[in-house]
This record gives structure tokens, sequence and C-alpha cells, in this order.
């Protein structure tokens, strides 16, 4: 066999759509000029198969083409180091067998993963012959720029508040602002408004739950009821809601824990993974509220997640009370 330096890859991140798309890239780049032939690609999943099996394939001598792609995707195997669960003897066939691959045989491994261990054997032999690709999750602070950049890249200038209200509206979910974003560009062409946004981009379910929750931090009850019924209208699962109100309400938890300990919003924002703009609202939101009053409602919200699993209540009834009695 004879060594290709360039045709064994491993691509992985936070971004599944990204890691999708650059895989189709490497198999279109890989038969070059000549048409993608389908049936010279075999798709194996390591949550399945084996890396013997992965080994066999690039192994196997095909009889219809001359090239081949392995595409094995869920490579948890980067996760870790072999020897945590090979023998040497099993290591050094997978290294001897990926350290020489045919020229007409390309292995693309695939892992939906924010990280991989860096002193895996195969990570090595990709790092050092072949080529690694990394799809980091996208922060709330990139988002804008990213967002402007993809219509940019279409011809469409759009302004910052327009920007603005699509990224809030996606929800920072990339598979949900690709989907929004084109229907926009297809019915709207190059002339995207900021009204346009909101007639034609769903309310994101997390921003609604704020709406009902800072309702309620308000003092608001009827206004949190209105929200509320909107989302049923929507079909918006009461199990669902609980979750992102639960959420919010770990976050302020951690929020007001760390300021009692003295943190400044810069040091909270970094030990929570958020911003300091975020810990100023959630500050400012719950500032009258105490941390025993945020423990009991999450406990409130988890019995009522419970009785509604086991159909020990109605999920409408039971939420309708936690707004009436919050």
């Amino acid at each position: 066999m004879c060594k290709n330096i360039s045709m064994i890859y491993l691509i992985y991140g936070t971004q599944p759509v990204k890691i999708k798309n650059r895989i189709k890239k490497v198999i279109k780049e890989f038969f070059g000029n000549e048409e993608v032939d389908q049936n010279s690609i075999y798709d194996l999943d390591l949550d399945t198969d084996t890396i013997f099996n992965v080994l066999d394939e690039i192994n196997h001598f095909s009889l219809t083409s001359p090239k081949k792609i392995i595409n094995v995707k869920n490579a948890k195997i980067f996760e870790s180091q072999l020897k945590n669960k090979f023998s040497k003897k099993e290591i050094d066939e997978i290294i001897n067998c990926l350290s020489n691959i045919d020229v007409d045989t390309c292995v693309i491994f695939s892992l939906n993963a924010s990280k991989v261990s860096t002193t895996n054997e195969i990570y090595k032999i990709i790092n050092k012959d072949g080529k690694i690709f990394q799809f980091k999750e996208i922060t709330k602070e990139e988002w804008p720029s990213v967002a402007k950049d993809y219509f940019s890249k279409r011809g469409i200038t759009l302004d910052d508040e327009t920007i603005e209200e699509l990224v809030n509206r996606t929800n920072l979910d990339v598979s949900f602002f690709i989907n929004e974003a084109e229907k926009l560009i297809l019915y709207k062409g190059n002339q995207i408004s900021l009204q346009d946004i909101k007639d034609l981009v769903p309310n994101s379910l997390e921003t609604d739950s704020f709406k009902v929750l800072n309702a309620l931090l308000e003092g608001n009850k009827s206004q949190a009821l209105k929200v509320y019924n909107d989302l049923r209208i929507k079909n918006i699962e009461v199990i669902t809601l609980i979750y992102m109100i639960t959420s919010s309400l770990i976050y302020a938890l951690n929020v007001k824990n760390l300021q009692k300990m003295g943190k400044s919003n810069d040091e909270i924002a970094k030990e929570t993974g958020s911003s300091p703009g975020r810990v100023f609202i959630t500050n400012r939101n719950f500032k009258k509220y105490s941390i025993d009053f945020l423990l009991n409602t999450i406990s409130k919200l988890n019995e009522l997640d419970r009785k509604i699993k086991h159909s020990e209540i109605d999920r409408f009834y039971g939420f309708e009370l936690f707004i009436l009695n919050f």
C-alpha cells in the first residue's frame, strides 16, 4: 500500500450542520472532477460498529470503483486514549492500518463533541499526516457577526437591529437560524426588514418562557397566564416550559450564590459560561427574591414535573396553579 498523507480526516465539534457540510465538501474534493459515486461511500457508525470493522473496510478491495470513502460517524473512540480500551497488539494493528492507507481510499471520522483527546493514538496520526477540523459552538457575542456574514455572502445587507431580532428569535440554534434565514430569503429576496423578521420568524421558546417568568417576577400573573395560553395555542408542551423556567431559576440561584461569595459580575459570567450583561439583568430581575425562595420554587417545579409525568395531575391545570400560587 502507498501512504497518502491527506486522505484521513477527523471532523468534530458542537455544530452538527457544519460537520455535515464539511463531510460533504471532503467527499466532493476527494472525487475531484469526477461525479460522486454513492456506491463508493461506505457509512459506518462506531455506536454499532467497531474500529476493526473500519480497518476491514479500509483493507477491502473494491471491484466496482478504484476510489472509496469510509465515512465513520460517532467516533467516540477519540474521547480517550486507545490503551484504555485495547491491548498493545490491537493498538499496533490500528496504527499500522491507519498509517498506511491506500491512495484511493479516504477515511473520515466525525464526532459531535466539544473536545477530543489529543493524546489519542489515532488523533496523533491524523494530526501529523491528515487533516483535523473543529467546529466550536458560536458564543452569544459572536452570533451577530456570524449572522450578518451569512447574509453578506448572499449579497444581502441587514442592519444591526434586524440581525439582533433574528438571532434572538432563533435562540442561538444553527439549524433553526439557517432554516429561518433561507425562508426569509425565499420570501423576501434581498429586501429583508425588521418587520419581516417579526412577521415571519416565530419567537423562540426560550424567549416565551422568559416572558412567563418575567411577568411572574413583576407580580403580573394575568400577563403570565396570557403568555402561557398563547403558548398552549402553539402546542408548546408544559413539561418543556417547566424545564426552561427551572433552568432560568437555577441560573439565577448560581448567580446569587456566587455573588454571596463576593464574586464580580465578570467573574460570575466566566464561571457560569454566560455574559456580564446576562448576570446584570439576572441581578436586576431577581433582586427582591431570596436564595430560599428560588430553592423552594425550583422544588415546586420539580414536584409538578414529577406529578405530570406520573399522571397525578393534569398538566395544564397544574401549571396554571403554579402561576396563580407564585
